[in-house]
């Protein structure tokens, strides 16, 4: 409504509303990631980008998040660090889980609250570190405090959710585009332009249907490598089995990456 070019574009034709803008994003989501995958080879054609360096938005979110609690990812960690200080200084533990049970086993037994009460310096000094650590909870979800069955439970969730489904909704596993998309990426790939992609090879028969992906790097497993977190990549390979599902496909596989094996041998059939 306010942006020129925006008026330019309309020529005199009313705004969409967001419900309008939304709905036309779900029913071309296909032409709009092939739109981003054509812009994409065009900045390539005309050099200016070589697939070297991978940006990745690094902004963060803490819990109950507002106007005012929006904050860096360097932000988050030098707040982090800072917690972690005082509580060392203060008690001398250096772990979320320490400092839960010298709180469960220090908590006062008479806890006062409301106008007009006056807490002792116990509970004052209890509810100093309760506080900390509320704020370490927020800064860092470690594997301390996040076990693989919450992360499990996280997953299925995630799989489970309608935002995946109608994500791939229209979608096909044995769809021409679908299937250029992956000859086109295993081509691309094989020249490993940049250090953390993907790289796989790819093969299909659509007589039968099926298809065939080997990757033999996997870009979650090195961010798994790289931020220390391996042991919970072989978790998130679960996701690959309702993703395809939801395209129509069902998807045979007997080794993962993630598991320590040498390649993800991804065998894709016509779904039941």
């Amino acid at each position: 409504r306010n942006r020129i070019d925006m008026i330019w574009l309309l020529d005199g034709e009313p705004a969409p509303d967001h419900c309008t803008i939304a709905r036309f994003k779900q029913r071309c989501a296909k032409e709009i990631e092939d739109l981003f995958y054509q812009y994409v080879l065009l900045l390539e054609a005309q050099g200016e980008t070589d697939h070297e360096v991978v940006f990745i938005d690094g902004t963060k979110l803490e819990s109950r998040a507002g106007r005012y609690t929006f904050c860096w990812r360097g932000t988050v960690e030098k707040n982090l660090a800072k917690v972690k200080k005082k509580v060392l200084k203060e008690t001398g533990l250096k772990t979320l889980s320490g400092l839960e049970r010298r709180l469960r086993k220090t908590k006062p037994e008479e806890v006062v609250a409301g106008k007009g009460k006056r807490k002792s310096p116990e509970q004052r000094a209890w509810e100093e570190l309760d506080a900390l650590r509320e704020r370490w909870e927020s800064y860092k979800a470690d594997p301390e405090h996040i076990t693989l069955d919450v992360f499990d439970g996280m997953i299925d969730a995630i799989c489970k959710s309608d935002m995946m489904k109608r994500f791939y909704q229209n979608k096909n596993c044995f769809d021409q585009k679908e299937i250029d998309k992956y000859v086109r990426g295993a081509a691309r790939s094989q020249k490993k332009a940049y250090s953390m992609d993907w790289v796989f090879d790819f093969s299909y028969d659509l007589s039968v249907p099926e298809y065939y992906v080997t990757h033999r790097e996997c870009g979650v497993c090195k961010i798994g490598q790289q931020e220390n977190l391996t042991f919970l990549t072989p978790h998130m390979c679960v996701m690959d089995y309702p993703t395809i599902e939801y395209k129509g496909g069902k998807l045979l596989r007997t080794k993962t990456l993630g598991a320590g094996d040498d390649c993800c041998d991804f065998h894709v059939v016509q779904g039941d």
